[in-house]
């Protein structure tokens, strides 16, 4: 037993690294997109729950208040009726993650503030906000108006139905 390796060469331990380091990153490259697409959930729950403190508190208050979603500044705020008077914090999406769109009926925003009146019943018209998230996951959230119940939608294809006129009364299918 004289002339024994008892050790790796320089080699050995270099090629065993390299495939570690392949091996990491291919782990990381495969949970890359269901933790953009988790971050995407969190923040359409954020806006849920933003647009149902603000019905509860103008229910609270007896007072209408809006829902001020600006693009420009990626934030919504909740103001009184004035539109000076902000009620409580901003949301405001966390480091890659945007409100890149608004639809409120026809009317769909990319840019600037869309006000979404919020009255105080907390009722509002239905509405619809695109999110987007890191590589370009985007996800609708649609709230209806009445009862402030929310879905989320990965798709803006289900969106165009929920927002079409409704059918003229002589246009009938028979």
């Amino acid at each position: 037993m004289a002339g024994g390796r008892r050790g790796f060469s320089l080699v050995e331990l270099t090629v065993v690294l390299v495939i570690l380091g392949l091996a990491a990153g291919a782990v990381t490259m495969n949970y890359r997109g269901p933790l953009h697409d988790l971050g995407l959930r969190d923040l359409a729950h954020q806006v849920a729950s933003f647009d149902r403190l603000t019905r509860a508190q103008a229910r609270e208050q007896d007072r209408p208040l809006r829902l001020v979603f600006d693009l420009g500044a990626n934030e919504v705020r909740r103001v009184d009726v004035d539109g000076l008077t902000e009620r409580g914090t901003r949301l405001v999406p966390p480091g890659d993650y945007r409100l890149e769109k608004i639809r409120v009926g026809q009317v769909e925003a990319t840019t600037g503030c869309t006000v979404v009146p919020c009255g105080r019943l907390g009722l509002t018209p239905s509405y619809a906000v695109g999110l987007c998230g890191p590589g370009g996951q985007q996800r609708w959230l649609v709230v209806a108006g009445l009862t402030g119940l929310v879905e989320e939608l990965d798709d803006g294809k289900e969106l165009a139905g929920i927002f079409a006129p409704p059918p003229e009364a002589g246009n009938d299918a028979r």
